[in-house]
């Protein structure tokens, strides 16, 4: 069942009641397997059902012997389109301009229910409670635009804030307007030793060349730490209009800044249903909601970025969808490193999974297997070792309180008994912190800045999250 309605397909199957009860007499079928195969769900509001020669297929004669309250939501299949037609039934013919629209009628909740659906898969609003979610709904209001019509255009007051429940439009952007676009600008100002000492490690150093590689590492090892290569040369540059979907929000950044002056504008590129809020209602959810503002000001500065191509510039993470997008830029940070930074280090494990954005970056191990270094798109993320360590973690929780932790982890499976490890309760107790222990897997590559770059970095518990809803 789908949105109240219900759909039947048969797949290969006979029926005739007549057939099927002279089947039953003579022994072939039981009185059970008859039953069933008699009770098919003709009254559902679509039924899909193969039609061709008994007695393992459905006869035409069969087909036509039903009901005409039956007929008119049946379409048949697995029957010659000429044969279809003669018969007068309606045949399922396959291409997406033969799509089959079920109408459904409009509910009184139905709006709350797709906008609580919205929530739930929108980054920033995901872990509302149910009073905030409750709230929501009060302060919003629904709104639709046709295609071609602007929900806001460039220069003007920003007075609401919208949230998309479906269908697509396009941000057409005013460069001129977004001072800072560069959100590596002032790193680049600052001393780079600090910046390495602040953000990417306390203990990263320089490297100088030459620097000695080891050869060991297999160009196997790739298939672990970096995905989607891009093949650009040139820096990624900020694109001038952008497809927002589903799950997206929109007009933040008027709001959240001082003068409140539009610096896009926004066009509807197919029928597009949104939810807004006012500025007073906006602020009140700010205010209510603690965190909002900052994640909302960040992936704001974030989106105003060369971000959205350096996700396009990438052959795997350019495939997402526009709301995945901003659940990605939701939790990336940038950072702005010298030549010769170790970002990676061999035989440690990985914390962060980084975009990068301009510059070159190389694996050390493997500096004379590749032809050349890593450019602009580039994402560099080991599932692996961030998975290894965060299992590592969970089992030191359950060592240190496994009452505790079973309680806040009731999905996790139990420790399997070890026959090896004896059989006494006692014995399986004080060995379990062994059984338990998980082996971190560290990088087998050291990554290094080859030229001064430009990264996003996301960490690792927000990069599996990301992984975890977006399977």
């Amino acid at each position: 069942m789908v949105a109240g309605k219900t759909f039947a397909y048969s797949a290969d199957t006979y029926y005739d009641p007549k057939g099927l009860v002279d089947l039953r007499d003579k022994g072939y079928l039981s009185n059970e397997r008859c039953d069933a195969l008699l009770d098919f769900p003709w009254d559902y509001d679509l039924v899909l059902h193969e039609a061709g020669i008994p007695p393992i297929h459905t006869s035409v004669d069969s087909l036509l012997a039903l009901p005409e309250s039956v007929q008119k939501n049946l379409y048949i299949i697995h029957i010659a389109e000429g044969k279809a037609k003669e018969s007068g039934l309606r045949l399922a013919k396959a291409g997406v301009e033969n799509t089959i629209i079920i109408e459904t009628p409009s509910h009184e909740h139905a709006t709350s229910a797709a906008i609580l659906q919205l929530l739930r898969s929108t980054a920033i609003f995901r872990h509302f409670s149910i009073s905030q979610a409750s709230d929501l709904l009060q302060i919003c209001r629904h709104c639709s635009y046709k295609p071609g019509d602007y929900i806001c255009r460039v220069g003007e007051v920003g007075k609401h804030f919208f949230v998309i429940l479906s269908g697509f439009c396009e941000v057409k952007l005013d460069n001129s307007r977004n001072d800072g676009n560069d959100l590596h600008e002032s790193l680049r100002k600052e001393d780079a030793r600090n910046i390495v000492q602040k953000v990417l490690d306390p203990k990263a150093e320089e490297i100088s060349e030459p620097v000695e590689t080891e050869r060991s590492t297999s160009s196997s090892s790739l298939k672990s730490t970096m995905s989607g290569s891009s093949s650009c040369s040139a820096e990624v540059e900020q694109p001038q209009s952008k497809i927002f979907g589903p799950g997206d929000y929109l007009g933040e950044q008027a709001l959240l800044t001082e003068n409140k002056i539009r610096s896009a504008d926004i066009v509807a590129s197919t029928t597009l249903s949104l939810i807004k809020l006012d500025n007073n209602a906006f602020r009140y959810l700010l205010d209510t909601t603690p965190g909002l503002q900052y994640r909302m000001e960040r992936l704001s500065k974030i989106r105003l970025s060369t971000s959205w191509k350096a996700i396009g510039s990438n052959s795997v993470l350019s495939q997402v969808g526009s709301s995945q997008r901003s659940q990605l830029q939701a939790v990336m940070q940038v950072v702005h490193v010298k030549a010769g930074t170790k970002i990676w280090r061999r035989n440690r494990p990985v914390e962060r999974a980084y975009l990068l954005a301009g510059g070159q970056l190389e694996f050390l191990e493997m500096r004379d297997e590749l032809e050349t270094p890593f450019k602009a798109g580039s994402f560099f993320c080991n599932v692996a070792s961030m998975m290894s360590v965060k299992q590592s973690k969970e089992a030191q929780m359950d060592d240190a309180d496994p009452v505790t932790s079973a309680r806040s982890r009731p999905s996790s499976p139990p420790v399997p008994h070890l026959p090896h490890a004896g059989s006494g309760l006692n014995r399986d107790a004080s060995r379990g912190r062994s059984f338990r222990k998980k082996r971190i897997i560290n990088s087998r590559v050291t990554l290094v800045a080859k030229t001064d770059a430009d990264l996003y970095y996301i960490e690792a518990s927000d990069i599996l999250e990301f992984l975890d809803l977006n399977p």
